[in-house]
């Protein structure tokens, strides 16, 4: 099925208009149309290839939508930012 611009919990992994569409991953939101999907609060992803998402440990580092929480950096948001420790 193509993609259409309000069709959420479906994406295209090229995100191009008129391509068929994907289911949305677990532990993903996905917008609809050409837009990739996004982890979830807890979960991480890769930006340049977001269809697998993985569990933070712990979850609060990750607040989802590629972001990582205050004082954490990094891939899986595993690093301490600068001036933060454990």
């Amino acid at each position: 099925m193509p993609c259409t611009p309000l069709q959420p919990g479906y994406f295209n992994r090229l995100g191009l208009p008129g391509l068929p569409c994907e289911a949305c991953p677990s532990n993903a939101f996905c917008a609809g149309g050409t837009a990739l999907p996004s982890p979830d609060p807890g979960f991480y992803a890769e930006q340049s290839a977001p269809f697998t998402m993985y569990p933070c440990n712990p979850s609060s580092v990750c607040d989802g939508n590629f972001t990582c929480a205050k004082g954490y950096r990094g891939r899986m948001c595993y690093y301490c930012a600068p001036g933060h420790y454990r």
